[in-house]
């Protein structure tokens, strides 16, 4: 059950590693590479929004995916430099 619509919005997407996340609730998400491998960690709080820096990262796909009481949170997004 995907319920990424309301919950988290990405942007800018593709970026330069460097993007701003809003969450609606309060959630913990992984950021993964393309081997499913565990690259970074968020901690997000409801109604905020928050930067991250990736910018150390290579360019690529990434996911960010998470578990919540409403579903499960998979985004995709492109670093480009």
């Amino acid at each position: 059950n995907l319920v990424n619509g309301d919950l988290i919005t990405i942007y800018p997407n593709p970026n330069n590693g460097e993007f701003a996340i809003h969450s609606t609730i309060n959630v913990s998400l992984n950021i993964l590479n393309g081997l499913g491998e565990t690259v970074a960690k968020l901690n997000l709080s409801a109604n905020t929004q928050q930067k991250i820096d990736l910018s150390n990262l290579a360019n690529g796909i990434y996911f960010i995916s998470g578990k919540t009481d409403h579903g499960e949170i998979r985004e995709k997004i492109i670093i480009s430099k």
